[in-house]
Order: C-alpha cells, then sequence, then structure tokens
C-alpha cells in the first residue's frame, strides 16, 4: 500500500487508489455498512465504483481517503461536497464490519476535521447521521459536532422511514 497523507493516533489515512475499489465495493455492499449510511441503498458494482472513483479524482469538491491500520484497509471517510466559498463541508464515513468498535472512526474523523480546519481552512463541518445508527452518533459527539436539526423520515432502513441527524462542528468548536 501507499504512504500515508494524514497519520491520526492509530489511523492512517491515504488518498484512495484504483487497487483499493474492490474493498470499497464490499464494502459499501455489506449490510452493516449500507443500512446505517445514506445513498447506499442500491448495490454497487466495481464499473460503478470505477466511475465514481474517476469522477471523484477529477473534482475538486470532494476529498477520498482510505483508513487504514496497520497497514489493512479499515474504511472510508470523505468531504464531499466541499464548498469553498462558505468554507463549509460535508463529511461521511464508514468502517468495515471487522474493524467497528475499536475506536478507528473517531480517529479519523478527528485527524479529518483538524486537516479541513488547519489545511483547507474551512469553518465548518457537517455530518449526517441516521437516527438508528447510534454507534455514529456517539462518534461525531465524542468528536465536538453539535447536533443542528432532524430530517424526519428521510430515509428508508428495512423498509421503514427514519430520521436523520444533521451534526455541525465550527472550527471554533475545537
Amino acid at each position: 500500500m501507499s504512504g500515508s497523507f494524514l497519520q491520526g493516533t492509530r489511523v492512517s489515512l491515504r488518498p484512495l487508489e484504483e487497487d483499493d475499489l474492490e474493498f470499497v465495493r464490499d464494502g459499501v455492499n455489506h449490510p452493516d455498512v449500507w443500512k446505517s449510511v445514506g445513498g447506499q441503498a442500491v448495490p454497487t458494482n466495481l464499473e460503478v465504483e470505477r466511475t465514481f472513483f474517476d469522477d471523484a479524482t477529477h473534482d475538486d469538491e470532494t476529498i477520498q481517503l482510505l483508513i487504514t491500520v496497520d497497514d489493512h484497509r479499515a474504511g472510508l471517510i470523505e468531504l464531499s461536497p466541499i464548498d469553498w466559498v462558505r468554507g463549509v463541508a460535508e463529511i461521511g464515513f464508514w468502517i468495515h464490519p471487522d474493524h467497528q468498535g475499536q475506536g478507528i472512526a473517531t480517529d479519523a474523523l478527528e485527524t479529518v476535521t483538524q486537516y479541513a480546519f488547519d489545511e483547507l481552512r474551512l469553518r465548518k463541518v457537517a455530518a449526517e447521521v441516521f437516527a438508528t445508527n447510534e454507534a455514529s452518533q456517539r462518534v461525531v459527539e465524542h468528536v465536538g459536532f453539535v447536533e443542528e436539526g432532524v430530517l424526519r423520515s428521510e430515509e428508508y432502513v428495512d423498509g421503514e422511514p427514519i430520521d436523520v441527524l444533521r451534526y455541525g462542528l465550527i472550527e471554533t468548536d475545537t
């Protein structure tokens, strides 16, 4: 694997490469992942992942980083879209089920939000979390994100409408 771009306490974050696409495809298709993140209810194949990768690689509104632990792929975190004029970005992340519950998401989120504030000069990072995803709620709240609102019945999981919680972290909060 290629070298680290950002280093957290435990995680290394590096740009997503084409040879990571099978891991990403398998991760986003895993029921424990797609049922907990928005926009993934439709199965993804390698061609779709490759197209998304190609588009994101040439897009200045997206930064995708592979999360690794001890040189093993563990998940993905991204800033997208980045609104450079307003200084605001959305952040999203997922951790492969084999690596969940180990503090990896928290470390990756802390590392990327600090990068967003210090290096990208953003003033706010926002996240949306399924109301049914208590683990991700704990992660964003632990990092300092504040709940800003509820999008009622915004998504579906297992045929049931669920709320999505909107969180925000402002640079001055850190």
